[in-house]
């Protein structure tokens, strides 16, 4: 038998649990996507046996935070001393975890040993010192299979310093039971191929085990020696490099992955620059590649040409495309340009599609968009060009350069000629002066042709005519026939005559007027040739363009905005509406009688509300702003007819930001007849007020308000389907009213959003049917949000869960998930830990099946669960979850960016349950700088920030005065309710109690309105609501000289812990998940005695958080059974939270504050109380 074979024979095959960490770190490196736990993506896997088990070690990407290494050991079925020994061994300590998981075996093979394992491994977590652990075990409640491992350890550990490595590597271990680990398989599937790639690595793993396997994410292929091979013409002007760069960098993208198949194309007329942006992209590119080459498909000479001489420079015999090509496959990663090509059914050798061959083709055909990925290519902006001349032309007045680009219009080639003449004498200003117009050669090559056509060719001029009304972007050939019927127009008869609209296009290509695409037809009209056709005094340009936006909006409805595949037919038809709005709208003023004021109304309603919102949902905030301004402009107002007369018209889909300068005033706007018009540009007004609130909140805020202020108290409208609808008037009415309740709230006056979103409610609530429809429950769930963000967490749950409640029938998936992901986030502040766990959990599954780890919506909701699950007690987890969706926010949207603060203060919180308050510091005064003011109203967050960065360096240092003004302020901000009222009374509470013995019958009246306060804001059994009790008890006993068991601590034994939440059942609900019957509370002594025996014999199987709060029952009912030492299990309870949680979570400040209450230990209880609390 070969070494080989024996190592088969007593390995035997690759366990079912090794299979799937194996298969779901797989599927994480050649995906990207994280798996496991992990914060990034598997950069290695490492699979080879190892005692009698199997070890995979796993290598995170990128130096992402949280685990970067992480050993999974698959152990055999039957776990033994010499097992778990070895275990222990070849545990290293550089790893952030090691889990160990056990394999398939008979199900009658004794698992003790295991619980003995994870029992060990749950005790370090839950002890702060190696003799604290080591105690623990050996205590004679304990289980005895857990001493026994504990000896055998000892045993090789007979040092200090062993012991203390024994120690550190239990604390980094996991020893999942079979549901936790099965819920980290759950992966994200990537591409069929990628799918498949899986399959193939899982495959020839198991084929080969137990031979070990390594796999990184860089290509395993073997390197040929062969030398490097570069054909390809020299780069042009070093000025090129300052145009095109999104193209570049979009196709650098495409080509990024050289193991795969890449065709793409540049698609463009002649002198718009496709073969100098090939060479550029080869020059870029040229490290990626073995062979970067060059073919000239212009004619057949330059063809056979070019290939022979790539033949020679790769040392072929032969010269034959089809050869050449396969061996360009056989040497790849190969990138060859194929240059001037003509249409694909014209090109006579096909290109293969093989992995690792990147072709790239140049060519005037947009038909080769049926064979590759097309890029086509438009004129350079003004931007552009004034860059490019600047660059090359060594010029340095830019506005100079300006002019000269706005004569060239954005042609590469024209560009190139007019900077070789600055060049070579001539100046800026001087070719300015010899050229007054627009650059006139093709002009003048156009004035001829369109001539033609208007004697010979009429239906083709009649087809561009309609184009040249539709914008500067490509049109979807559907808009043509989509021009509405009418009889006695020539022009629509001719649209929807299919033979002769293909006819009339066929002879606006051939004359090189237009250029098409081909499986997803668009039509495309260059720029100054539309404005030559537009400028034709026979051309009733007006009636043109309301035929073209009328049609544009009809199809638009047809569409879905939201499938990301119809994106570009929704980009076209947008451009096509809004240029033909503004055409409409500039004809309009020139003659009124081409529209009526009700006609244009209906037209602006028609043609722009969806492109306007489609270009605010792609980013596009200056477009969707000017969109809705001409909108209103179409409704006869005059302050929006002057903002928008200048305006081109042209759109895009590219982020763009609006800036404040930009904003017409608020009470400019709506200066039109009251009635129907009125209504209409208050729903306009109300659109915008949203959009502008990222620039400028007051402005935002005035528009709702005179939105509001113009809409007309009688109003005809739509009939209403039955009499319990809500009538049309009255739904706008509520919209703006939720819109401005929701712009009210993000600034000081809170108080006042919520009777808005009252208002709105009350005006819903007074139709029969206005409950059931997806505006009330929008309304439910922003008041609601208001509610969360003042404190009120216990209304805002309540609020949240009536919104999902309702959600169900009316609103989408998406809507549904954020109002549950509302709900979630209350229920984790008011202490349902378990509820809101799980449904975050479902949360994330639904948004990484949708969206890409690094979305945004994906790092808030990782982040929330991170909270949630640390407060349950799987702390390792939840603090790189938060961690890592910080990290993430912060490489993606920068380090001051707002969500990336939020995610940073999120951080905070953990960092000061763990005692390291400099950096909980830090964050919270990065937070304070970066804060905005809202106009000259300081920011709500100011004051609480500065009460926590007080708190958190020690409030006994603060003098009197100061102490009571920041409490004061953050109180006058947020008013008497909520928990930002409340911390501010636990501030000023704790700051009397760290004092000098100073307090006084109003310190014990705030204290005890901070326990009313917290009970209706986070629920009366929440740590915090304790802990306020306990101050409140502790102030009143120093005041009055009553025993500290007099004063009100009574709730602090009767509130047992709980992961569940008191209406879900509390501890009895805690006790049922594990088959146990609720607690007794009339023999507090007796349930006592039984949850220690639950506990020591190891009847129950819990986790580290859960089996604190039973230890810490324990000691409450041993108090109020007033049983000797009952306050030792508290004391373990907390020394154990202090551990797992850190020094100063609330429940660890619980457990201690309850435990020094049981003896009476008041100087305990008061340095316990005055620790930073900020949850």
């Amino acid at each position: 038998m070969t070494s080989m074979e024996s190592m088969k024979a007593k390995n035997g095959q690759l366990p079912e649990p090794a299979l799937g960490v194996v298969r779901a770190a797989l599927t994480s490196l050649v995906t990207g996507h994280p798996v496991l736990g992990l914060a990034g993506s598997v950069a290695r896997l490492c699979v080879e046996p190892a005692g009698g088990g199997t070890l995979i070690g796993i290598d995170v990407a990128g130096g992402k935070p949280g685990p970067g290494r992480l050993n999974v050991r698959v152990l055999p079925a039957e776990v033994d001393d010499d097992v778990i020994a070895e275990l222990m061994d070849s545990a290293p300590l550089d790893l952030a975890t090691v889990l160990a998981v056990v394999g398939e075996g008979p199900s009658d093979v004794p698992r003790s040993m295991i619980k003995a394992l994870r029992l060990l491994v749950r005790t370090a977590r839950t002890t702060e010192t190696v003799d604290e652990f080591v105690g623990a075990i050996l205590r004679a409640d304990r289980r005895s299979s857990a001493q026994q491992v504990l000896s055998v350890l000892n045993g090789k550990a007979s040092t200090d310093h062993q012991r203390r490595l024994l120690y550190a590597k239990f604390r980094r271990m996991w020893i999942p039971r079979p549901v936790e680990f099965e819920d980290h398989f759950r992966v994200r599937q990537g591409q069929p191929d990628q799918t498949a790639k899986v399959s193939r690595l899982v495959d020839e793993i198991v084929r080969e085990w137990p031979r070990p396997a390594d796999l990184s994410a860089e290509a395993r292929e073997e390197t040929r020696r062969i030398e490097r091979v570069f054909v390809v013409p020299q780069l042009g002007s070093p000025a090129e490099n300052v145009t095109r760069r999104s193209v570049v960098e979009g196709l650098v993208a495409r080509f990024a992955d050289t193991r795969g198949s890449v065709h793409a194309a540049i698609v463009a007329t002649s002198g718009m620059g496709k073969s100098a942006l090939a060479v550029r992209l080869c020059h870029l590119l040229e490290e990626n590649y073995r062979v970067v080459g060059w073919l000239s498909a212009d004619d057949a000479t330059a063809w056979r040409t070019s290939v022979a001489l790539l033949a020679e420079r790769l040392g072929l015999a032969e010269d034959d495309p089809a050869h050449v090509l396969d061996a360009l496959v056989e040497r790849g990663p190969a990138l060859i340009v194929v240059d001037d090509a003509p249409e694909p059914a014209l090109f006579a050798t096909s290109l293969p599609s093989r992995p690792g061959l990147h072709v790239l083709v140049t060519s005037q055909s947009a038909r080769w968009r049926s064979a590759a990925h097309v890029v086509e290519l438009d004129p350079l902006t003004i931007g552009e060009s004034v860059d490019y001349l600047l660059a090359r032309t060594d010029a340095e007045d830019e506005d100079l350069a300006r002019a000269v680009a706005e004569r060239v219009s954005g042609h590469p080639f024209a560009l190139e000629q007019t900077a070789a003449a600055v060049v070579d004498g001539i100046s800026l200003r001087g070719w300015l002066e010899r050229h007054h117009e627009r650059v006139s050669a093709p002009r003048s090559a156009w004035e001829v042709r369109i001539g033609l056509l208007r004697e010979r060719r009429v239906d083709a001029l009649a087809v561009l005519q309609i184009l040249s009304c539709a914008g500067k972007g490509a049109v979807p050939a559907e808009l043509l026939a989509g021009l509405r019927e009418d009889p006695d127009d020539e022009v629509t008869l001719l649209c929807r005559d299919t033979a002769r609209r293909d006819a009339a296009v066929t002879e606006l290509r051939a004359q090189n007027l237009v250029r098409t695409g081909a499986d997803e037809e668009t039509l495309l009209v260059h720029p100054l040739l539309a404005e030559l056709v537009r400028d034709d005094p026979e051309f009733d340009v007006g009636y043109a363009a309301l035929k073209v936006g009328a049609a544009a909006g009809d199809l638009i409805r047809e569409l879905d905005v939201d499938d990301t595949t119809q994106w570009s037919r929704v980009l076209g038809l947008s451009s096509a509406a809004v240029a033909a709005s503004r055409l409409v709208q500039r004809e309009r003023e020139r003659e009124p009688r081409l529209l009526s004021a009700d006609r244009a109304q209906r037209y602006a309603n028609h043609a722009l509300w969806l492109p306007a919102a489609y270009l605010q949902e792609r980013g596009n905030a200056r477009g969707a702003y000017r969109a809705r301004l001409l909108g209103i402009a179409l409704h006869g107002d005059e302050a929006a007819a002057a903002a928008v007369r200048d305006w081109s018209g042209d759109v895009s889909d590219t982020f763009t930001d609006l800036e404040s300068a930009e904003i017409v005033p608020a009470a400019e706007l709506g200066q039109v007849a009251r009635g129907l018009r009125s209504q209409s540009v208050a729903r306009w007004l109300n659109e915008n007020s949203i959009l502008i609130s990222d620039v400028d909140m007051p402005a935002a805020e005035a528009y709702g308000r005179r939105a509001l202020e113009i809409m007309p108290r009688r109003a005809p409208g739509p009939a209403p389907e039955t009499a319990d609808d809500v009538p049309w008037r009255e739904r706008v009415r509520v919209e703006i009213l939720d819109n401005l309740g929701f712009l009210v709230s993000l600034g000081p006056r809170r108080q006042e959003a919520l009777r808005i979103f009252d208002a709105g409610l009350r005006l819903q609530l007074s139709f029969p049917d206005g409950k059931n429809c997806g505006k009330y429950t929008e309304l439910v769930n922003d008041r609601a949000l208001v509610l969360m963000e003042n404190g009120h967490y216990v209304d805002a749950r309540t609020e949240f869960t009536r919104a999902l409640e309702t959600s169900l029938d009316h609103l989408d998936p998406s809507v549904e998930h954020n109002i549950g992901n509302n709900v979630a986030r209350t229920e984790h502040l008011t202490w349902f830990l378990r509820a809101a766990h799980e449904r975050l959990r479902r949360g994330l599954d639904f948004l990484l099946d949708r969206h890409s780890p690094q979305d945004s919506s994906v790092l808030i909701q990782q982040c929330n669960l991170g909270l949630v699950a640390y407060d349950l007690g799987f702390t390792g987890e939840g603090f790189e979850l938060v961690h890592g969706s910080w990290k993430t926010a912060a490489d993606r949207l920068g380090e001051d960016d707002r969500e990336t603060m939020i995610r940073r203060m999120m951080l905070a919180d953990l960092q000061v349950f763990r005692g390291e308050f400099a950096a909980a510091n830090d964050a919270v005064l990065a937070d304070l700088r970066l804060t905005p003011a809202n106009g000259d109203t300081e920011s709500v967050w100011i004051p609480l920030r500065r009460v926590q960065s007080a708190w958190v360096t020690g409030v006994a240092a603060l003098p009197p005065g100061s102490a009571r003004k920041l409490a004061q302020e953050l109180a006058a901000t947020f008013g008497d309710r909520g928990v930002h009222a409340a911390l501010s009374m636990d501030f000023h509470t704790a700051w009397a109690l760290a004092g000098s013995g100073e307090s006084d019958e109003n310190d014990v009246r705030v204290a005890a309105r901070a326990v009313r306060v917290r009970e209706a804001a986070v629920g009366a059994t929440h740590p915090t609501t304790s802990l306020a009790r306990a101050r409140h008890a502790l102030l009143r006993s120093n005041t009055t000289g009553r025993p500290l068991r007099a004063s009100g601590v009574r709730p602090l034994l009767d509130s047992l812990d709980s992961l569940c939440g008191a209406e879900s059942g509390g501890f009895d609900a805690d006790l049922a998940r594990h088959g146990q019957p609720p607690v007794d509370p009339a023999r507090p002594g007796w349930e006592a005695g039984r949850l220690t025996h639950l506990l020591a014999d190891e009847v129950v199987d819990l986790d580290a958080g859960e089996r604190l709060c039973w230890q810490a029952n324990v000691g409450r009912l041993a108090a109020l059974a007033k049983l000797p030492d009952a306050e030792i299990p508290l004391r373990e309870a907390a020394s154990g939270s202090a551990a797992l949680y850190g020094r100063y979570h609330p429940w660890t400040l619980l457990r201690r504050a309850t435990a020094a209450v049981v003896v009476g230990d008041t100087e305990q209880l008061r340095a316990v109380l005055i620790d930073p609390l900020w949850t």
